[in-house]
């Protein structure tokens, strides 16, 4: 941990100066005796060693004399005997494991703290996180301020506390104890609870390092991203009722009482969102929270009658579903859980270590998981990797405002690395993209770039493309969804009613299907007009490497799979009784499949991986050369709505409907539905 170091020529300056404030004789005071205590941060562990260095009362230096002991019982109480010293000022120091107030358990990593004290008349002194950012601020004030090491402490006191809490009139730090009667005890219990977090005792330590070079700075807490992710921790404990599993955590210990901690870790994140306080005064009023840093800026709150604050979901479109988070029983930590498009998504990236793992621009600490081996089974139970589907819903609903909910911290928090740099998203969704007998599966994953703008897109993980080959060695990152059953499919192929209908032009039959009240053609309209300027055969799109482009020789050259037609003929070429779909029946048709993520599998045949759960049968009479290779067959059907930009088609590319203009001389099938 980083220490104000201070000259010897002018601490002993100023001590010479302030001696006459503490002492006006300047004289030492000796004592002789034992030193007592209690260690905290939980409880230290049974023979944690413990030292005492004695300060002269003028300059503050180590005096040369130093005594050991060590932490007694499970309470952390602490005692060092026959300590014989000149000067009443001391430093203690603790070494040791401890108990975890959060998890409960023993900690996997020892805690280093430090307590500054003056004995005289009180032989009692407790070492915990507040003593130890205490003695870091005191150096900094007395080479600052020119203060003595009374009034040094009396400031660095103040200072502490208002970092986490505007008022309170606390007893000096080394007389706090977690198991006391006292508001400062249970701050000092609060304090302990916020800092320690869900992440690793390493991880603590580094944050806990980072607040005490940061106060002894100036005595202001002024890293707001650090204050942002201790409060995001609270707010989530908070609201889940994790605060009264902490408690019974602690209170299984039997060591002493447990203090009424639970207002200070609210006060915390209530204060530093600007919510203030709850109370009959302003019951049933809302408040936004309004602090950049947090991952929940932007979330509405409304005071509830029990005096607590409650997140109102309905006030975002996307955002923190009641601060739900899921616990990852494997490792414990815990994730916030979001609501977008009816998905419920982890709203961080999954940072589980199953051993084959790098980490996100090398820091393990503040980036995600970068997974390089088995990503598929990596999430915990109960969720899974997210399928093409989940992403496809995903961008749908987060598209508006340059995909803010997506980036928004409150939202989807999407990682998209610097500059120049892509950030990767795993999904299970996989295409073989091989025509011969040797597969070649290709992992879609979905990517965030920063160029002169940011780019979003899905895309597959080529494993026979070199380049791509060596992203997937770095790895990608895993965001889990939640392994529910889709309830977005409104009808089901079950459901579906099998049917044939005669045009009476040619007595040419088709089949039809029901689809809840729909009627549809399974197939295309293969009516001849005997026009070849309006009209022309259609032909099938072969999914081949060969066929990669317009190769002519990939497409079948019969008439058999119906005929293309322009948009002002298409527009009323169906039969008496049956029309050209609009924009609504084609999403009516959608929404009883499920949606547009992933139609072309349901409602297609001959694509790769399609089933055609619906007998629509879809067939590839096109190329999509954009978003799945320029090989992957597409399928667009005129509908009878237009656009300025030109009339409307429905398409089916690889896995995914969609809706867009096009040039209306075009040939496209027809599929039409009945009056």
């Amino acid at each position: 941990m980083k220490k104000v170091e201070l000259s010897l020529s002018l601490a002993l300056g100023l001590f010479l100066a302030a001696c006459s404030t503490d002492d006006p004789s300047g004289a030492q005071k000796s004592f002789g005796g034992s030193i007592e205590g209690v260690s905290q941060k939980g409880p230290v562990l049974v023979g944690s060693s413990v030292t005492l260095q004695e300060l002269d009362g003028k300059s503050l230096l180590q005096t040369g004399k130093s005594f050991k002991g060590s932490v007694l019982n499970d309470k952390g109480e602490f005692s060092i005997e026959d300590v014989n010293l000149e000067s009443p000022y001391v430093l203690l120091e603790v070494n040791g494991y401890f108990r975890n107030e959060v998890t409960g358990n023993k900690s996997n990593g020892p805690v280093f703290m430090k307590a500054l004290a003056d004995i005289k008349g009180e032989p009692r002194v407790n070492i915990n996180l507040l003593t130890h950012l205490e003695y870091e601020r005191v150096q900094a004030l007395m080479e600052q301020k020119e203060l003595s090491i009374a009034q040094a402490k009396r400031e660095a006191d103040r200072e502490i506390f208002a970092a986490f809490y505007d008022d309170g009139d606390y007893d000096n730090v080394e007389h706090l104890n977690i198991f006391g009667n006292g508001e400062g005890d249970a701050a000092l219990l609060a304090i302990n609870v916020l800092l320690l977090g869900d992440d690793s005792e390493a991880d603590f330590m580094e944050r806990f390092a980072k607040l005490g070079e940061d106060l002894a700075a100036d005595g202001v807490w002024n890293d707001s991203l650090l204050k942002a992710e201790v409060a995001d921790f609270a707010c989530e404990v908070s609201l889940a009722g994790r605060l009264s599993e902490i408690r019974s955590n602690i209170a299984a210990w039997k060591i002493g009482n447990v203090p009424a901690f639970e207002p200070y870790v609210n006060r915390f994140w209530e204060d530093l969102y600007g919510l203030g306080k709850c109370d009959v005064s302003n019951a049933g009023q809302g408040k936004k929270v309004k602090y950049a840093a947090s991952r929940f800026d932007g979330l509405e709150f409304t005071c509830g009658e029990g005096g607590t604050w409650v997140a109102n979901v309905g006030g975002r479109a996307v955002g923190c579903d009641t601060c739900r988070t899921v616990k990852d029983s494997r490792d414990g930590h815990v994730y916030r859980v979001v609501d977008i498009g009816g998905v419920n998504w982890m709203g961080d990236d999954l940072r589980y270590d199953n051993g084959s793992i790098e980490c996100f621009r090398d820091d393990c600490k503040n980036g995600g998981f970068l997974y390089t081996g088995d990503f598929l089974s990596v999430c915990p139970e109960g969720w899974r990797v997210p399928t093409h589907k989940d992403f496809y819903r995903l961008l749908q609903s987060t598209s508006a405002d340059g995909f803010a909910d997506l980036l928004a911290k409150a939202g989807w928090n999407a990682t998209t690395g610097a500059l120049d740099e892509d950030a990767h998203y795993w999904s299970s969704s996989y295409r073989n993209l091989s025509a011969t007998p040797v597969l070649i599966y290709a992992y879609e994953w979905l990517t965030l770039s920063r160029k002169d703008s940011l780019s979003v897109g899905l895309s597959f993980a080529d494993a026979s493309s070199s380049y791509e080959q060596s992203l997937m060695t770095q790895g990608a990152l895993v965001r889990c969804v939640e392994d529910v059953p889709d309830s977005n499919q409104a009808v089901s192929p079950n459901d579906v009613v099998q049917g044939t209908f005669v045009d009476s032009r040619d007595e040419r039959t088709y089949r039809t299907i029901t689809l809840g009240n729909q009627v549809w053609f399974a197939e295309n309209l293969n009516y001849d007009l005997g026009d070849s300027v309006e009209t022309s055969c259609l032909h099938r799109a072969l999914s081949t490497f060969s066929c990669s482009g317009y190769n002519p020789a990939c497409y079948d050259t019969t008439c058999n799979l119906g005929r293309g037609y322009t948009w002002s003929v298409a527009k009323n070429v169906c039969p008496e009784g049956w029309h050209l779909p609009d924009r609504a029946d084609v999403e009516l048709l959608l929404e009883s499949v499920g949606g547009a993520a992933e139609a072309t599998l349901v409602l297609g045949s001959g694509f790769r991986e399609s089933t055609d759960d619906y007998g629509f049968s879809v067939l590839g009479t096109s190329y999509d050369s954009g978003k799945y290779y320029s090989y992957a067959v597409a399928a667009d059907f005129w509908t009878a709505d237009s656009t300025s930009d030109g009339p409307v088609l429905w398409s089916f590319d690889a896995y995914d409907a969609s809706l867009g203009e096009a040039d209306g001389g075009i040939f496209s099938p027809v599929r039409c539905i009945k009056n």
